[in-house]
């Protein structure tokens, strides 16, 4: 690529739709951390969107990869990519073009609490992170009443 994506969002959510006809994306039940009621703990399907600008057209293709791991030790639990085309036919792309793909991480296991990091990676190279909090629930105890 002869510029490099920059990214302007990375969602987490529990879906996302997007509308025939317009392309817009409804992203459903965002959020930013995992809250689990025990541990090991089996995360849902969740999506991550990730919004890129500063595309450029050469090459005609682009792979997007989405990995989500273990940031001290670099264990990846979950590894989601997507091969991506540019019509010849398609209007051309400009440095403020913002396109956002959306791809689905399957569920995986985490044996205790913690942050993990989600990686962005266009072509196999790094263009950002998000964490992701994975903490227990704690329920606090009302005082009683008298």
């Amino acid at each position: 690529m002869d510029s490099e994506p920059t990214p302007t969002a990375v969602v987490f959510s529990d879906h996302v739709i997007r509308e025939a006809g317009t392309g817009k994306l409804s992203l459903i039940g965002c959020f930013n951390r995992f809250n689990a009621s025990a541990f090991p703990f089996t995360t849902p399907r969740f999506f991550v969107t990730c919004m890129l600008t500063n595309i450029r057209r050469v090459p005609e293709a682009m792979d997007i990869t989405v990995r989500v791991e273990q940031p001290k030790s670099g264990f990846v639990f979950s590894n989601v990519a997507a091969h991506v085309t540019f019509r010849p036919e398609a209007p051309p792309l400009t440095p403020q073009t913002e396109m956002e793909w959306a791809l689905p991480v399957e569920p995986f296991v985490l044996q205790e609490p913690g942050t993990l990091s989600v990686v962005i990676l266009v072509d196999n190279e790094r263009i950002t992170s998000k964490c992701l909090v994975c903490e227990p629930i704690t329920a606090v105890q009302p005082p009683p009443k008298g």
